[in-house]
């Protein structure tokens, strides 16, 4: 009967708050797709595809943007600030450095990166999000059993922010099983993104951030569970910006961003890769030049990498609209599937990918349009929100 009450109640909750039912089980992972499902998928969208002229260069066109941003510890704090709804206090690995970045989330998903010094500013450039350059204040006393961090900065908002964060320290206890994490609405207008979450601990945690001397209390769910804890996570997929792909060598492009350097690229073995002290990045692709895969790897491991039921075709050349289906593996882990839909004439192609699994990955859509020109190809991405 407790059992009955129990499910009945759940039900009415779900019926009576479904805004903050969306809200709570964002908080609760769902498991990497089985490779049964995976298949199935990808037995599909596999028509040949035919096409209509020569192609235009010998280096292949870029289709898409991809990042992948490893955190080997994210301390992530919710607050009852009224214009922040997360914070993220992560530690990246940069030349054999261990450096700590800060992400600040408004309500309106708004994810802005803020880094500890201006070298910082170039890292990821493929991320599509606001960033700017504050001092950090680190006071780190973490001994090899606990994380015991003070971190004082100033955050979009120009307020004087300081994070006190003790947790123990992430061992094989806190590995997953449910690993596939909701990106809530965090850079929803930036990135279509997956979230492998390996390690998580909320026990033992101790946290405290306040604005300007002002202390805005741990935001609860259900006013009982405070949201606060230590995690070890991979973020990736798809992102928005704009970009040139200019050809400079008969082997090698350039693309081109507003504010950031040029970023170098190889054709090499059917092989179109770019890489820095963070990561590689790799576009694979067949004797015909069309993309089979790209890959993310990082401290030399693959971190990304999307598979499709069949070669994307060669955007070099022109074809009438073909679709494929694709899966993404974060870490190993199938973590999200989609289809992407296709179609490029002598000037122009037009690509929308459309996530299907999980729901989170779903809601973010991503329009791209290319201006092709003879040794220079415009690109332009943007995320369709629902």
């Amino acid at each position: 009967m407790d059992i009955i009450k129990k499910a009945s109640f759940f039900l009415l909750l779900i019926t009576v708050s479904l805004p903050i039912f969306g809200q709570i089980i964002d908080y609760i992972p769902k498991r990497s797709l089985n490779q049964k499902s995976i298949d199935r998928h990808l037995n599909q969208n596999k028509a040949v595809v035919q096409y209509l002229s020569e192609s235009l260069s010998s280096i292949p066109v870029i289709p898409y943007q991809v990042f992948a941003v490893e955190y080997l510890e994210d301390i992530v704090i919710e607050t009852n600030h009224p214009k922040i709804s997360m914070h993220e206090l992560a530690k990246i690995r940069v030349n054999n450095e261990d450096v700590w970045i800060a992400k600040d989330s408004t309500i309106d998903g708004t994810q802005t990166l803020t880094l500890p010094d201006e070298k910082y500013l170039s890292l990821f450039p493929e991320i599509n999000v606001p960033r700017r350059v504050s001092k950090f204040e680190i006071n780190d006393t973490s001994t090899k059993e606990k994380l015991n961090i003070v971190a004082s900065y100033k955050n979009q908002f120009n307020e004087k922010q300081i994070i006190e964060f003790s947790s123990p320290r992430l061992t094989k206890k806190n590995q997953q099983t449910r690993t596939n994490g909701s990106t809530f609405n965090h850079s929803k207008k930036s990135v279509s993104a997956l979230l492998d979450i390996s390690h998580k601990n909320l026990k033992g945690i101790n946290a405290k951030v306040t604005y300007e001397n002002l202390d805005y209390k741990i935001r609860k769910i259900f006013k009982t569970v405070p949201i606060k804890a230590l995690l070890q996570q991979t973020q990736a997929g798809f992102s928005s910006g704009e970009f040139t792909q200019v050809m400079t060598t008969e082997n090698g492009i350039h693309l081109k961003r507003n504010d950031s350097l040029d970023e170098r690229w190889t054709f090499d073995k059917e092989i179109l890769s770019t890489s820095d002290s963070l990561r590689e990045i790799s576009h694979h692709y067949n004797e015909n030049s069309e993309l089979i895969k790209s890959i993310i790897h990082a401290e030399n491991k693959e971190v990304l990498n999307i598979n499709f039921s069949a070669p994307l075709p060669d955007f070099n050349k022109s074809f009438d609209q073909v679709k494929r289906n694709f899966v993404v593996y974060v870490n190993g882990k199938g973590q999200g599937i989609g289809e992407i839909t296709l179609e490029c004439d002598d000037n122009h192609c037009e690509i929308l990918i459309s996530p299907l699994k999980p729901r989170w990955f779903k809601s973010r859509p991503v329009r791209i349009k290319i201006n092709k020109q003879d040794g220079l190809n415009e690109f332009y991405s943007e995320m369709i929100n629902n």
